[in-house]
């Protein structure tokens, strides 16, 4: 028989008896009510019984009323009803209050949770952290899973599933890029369940599938090309835009755009951590880096009072990424550039001007805020690594103000890799 009010589910998911000044009956009365707490969000269910006024109510208790004690008794069994319904739901931490909520109140015999209501627990989860892009990614491999799979019991996700899932993909004609991406939300999506306990299998569910990988994006440009977009005047305020973001991210080691708007740009270095990576890796992914004295006329063109870039639009961050495509593509058109060029073309094209220079991979990786796959305790030297990335972008924008200064050492740099291939 129920002995106290709140009940804890992994300390998160609560319920009890509770009265609000704000929900009222017409003529006044406070009824009573079942609220179920999950993560900070709450649902409410009415009760038949009314009170005339909130200290008629203290501590899940009926109070100062002669019929105190037989309402308690009603309410008590009442309750229990509710909560036998409660505890009989699996996987709790996976619902909101509402669903919660709906369960309870359903007719029904409560049932498990399928995998998509729980994908779709992650994706809220995500919007509420501030991953909106990433959000959008998962709704969309949603709607694909959907329409191969239907949705389904989390106890049904096993090898067979997933094999059938990619192959359907591919007699759809998607792109192997397309089918790595959802590949790899649902991979995700699966192992916080196992992790979890939720999903318990002695085989991974993608033991046997194996993730295809996009072909390379050719998107990064020839020292000629990017000397192009470097020392052209153009006229107008499109094509000056995609000038100026363009060499300003490869000036700060092709960082994002996200990052770009976001960050910190008074100083003489930047310290940030990817928005794109923040959520998946562990311990500290801060990168240091200098602001070379290249960036700081374009930046000095747009900064604000609080240090940040003013681009001058109202837009959404969607819109105005779109609206700096755009401009990007009207500076292509406007140069005559033959490869591909968008805003990644800055990180891919200092990558690949670092490579050739012979700069470590490791010292790469940090410029552009990869993590140390090789795990060397280098990674872990800060100061070592930010003295390593200042050298790196010196070189790399040396290396574009004065390509012949470089010539002969990359020539024979790629005649020596040849020969150990």
């Amino acid at each position: 028989m129920y002995s106290g009010i709140v009940f804890d589910y992994l300390a998160m998911a609560t319920i009890r008896l509770t009265v609000l000044n704000s929900i009222k009956e017409s003529d006044g009365r406070l009824p009573i009510l079942v609220c179920i707490s999950q993560k900070s969000k709450r649902a409410y269910i009415k009760t038949e019984f009314l009170i005339n006024d909130i200290a008629e109510f203290d501590n899940g208790k009926v109070v100062y009323r002669k019929d105190a004690n037989t309402m308690n008794k009603r309410i008590e069994f009442v309750f229990s009803q509710f909560k036998k319904k409660y505890d009989n739901i699996e996987n709790k931490e996976w619902l909101t209050a509402l669903q919660i909520k709906q369960v309870i109140i359903s007719k029904k015999k409560p049932t498990h949770i399928s995998f998509i209501e729980f994908w779709k627990s992650r994706i809220s989860e995500f919007k509420e952290e501030g991953r909106n892009s990433y959000a959008k990614m998962n709704e969309e491999t949603i709607r694909i899973f959907t329409k191969a799979e239907s949705d389904i019991p989390i106890s049904a996700i096993n090898t067979l599933l997933i094999e059938h899932f990619k192959k359907w993909m591919e007699r759809k004609g998607y792109s192997n890029g397309n089918i790595g991406l959802r590949l790899t939300h649902l991979k995700a999506r699966i192992n916080e369940l196992i992790k979890n306990g939720v999903l318990k299998t002695e085989i991974h569910p993608f033991v046997y599938t194996k993730i295809p990988t996009a072909e390379p994006k050719e998107c990064d440009l020839t020292i000629d090309e990017f000397r192009k977009i470097q020392n052209t005047e153009v006229e107008g305020k499109r094509i000056n835009l995609a000038k100026d973001m363009i060499l300003l991210s490869f000036y700060l080691c092709g960082i994002n755009l996200k990052d770009l708007l976001s960050i910190n740009l008074n100083g003489d270095t930047i310290t940030y951590e990817r928005t794109k990576t923040i959520h998946s890796k562990t311990g500290k992914g801060n990168i240091t880096i200098p602001i070379h004295n290249n960036a700081k006329p374009i930046i000095n063109k747009y900064i604000n009072k609080k240090g940040v870039l003013d681009l001058g639009y109202s837009y959404t961050y969607s819109n105005l990424q779109k609206y700096i495509n755009l401009c990007i593509k009207k500076l292509k058109e406007h140069l005559g550039i033959k490869q591909t060029l968008c805003f990644y073309s800055a990180r891919k094209t200092f990558a690949q001007f670092a490579s050739e220079l012979g700069i470590p991979d490791g010292v790469i990786d940090y410029c552009l805020g990869h993590s140390d796959k090789n795990k060397g305790i280098i990674r872990y030297y800060t100061k070592v690594r930010q003295k390593q990335a200042e050298i790196a972008i010196n070189r790399v924008i040396d290396y574009v103000n004065n390509p012949d200064k470089y010539k002969d050492y990359i020539e024979m740099r790629a005649d020596v890799m040849m020969m150990k291939g």
